[in-house]
């Protein structure tokens, strides 16, 4: 995962008020996704947090790779997220 691949994904970039770090947010279906380069995980760049439409969280993950965000958001909303129009 890298912060073009995010972009182009939909991903909108935002700065965290608190830390002052960049996250990177997507809504899909009315679920809020929320991409971050802070990990606690060895070998892992990034975490994902996935809340419900209620803002309650239903996911928190580290993750690596594309098909591992993919992954954590069929899991926490049923919805594909669409790579269609990025990989050739």
């Amino acid at each position: 995962i890298t912060e073009e691949l995010l972009l182009k994904l939909g991903f909108i970039k935002e700065e965290d008020s608190i830390s002052n770090d960049f996250e990177f947010k997507k809504w899909i279906d009315g679920y809020p996704i929320t991409v971050s380069d802070l990990s606690n995980t060895k070998d892992r760049d990034y975490s994902v947090h996935i809340d419900n439409r209620l803002y309650e969280t239903i996911l928190g993950a580290d993750i690596q790779y594309l098909h591992q965000l993919q992954n954590a958001i069929y899991f926490a909303t049923k919805h594909e997220l669409d790579v269609n129009n990025i990989i050739k």
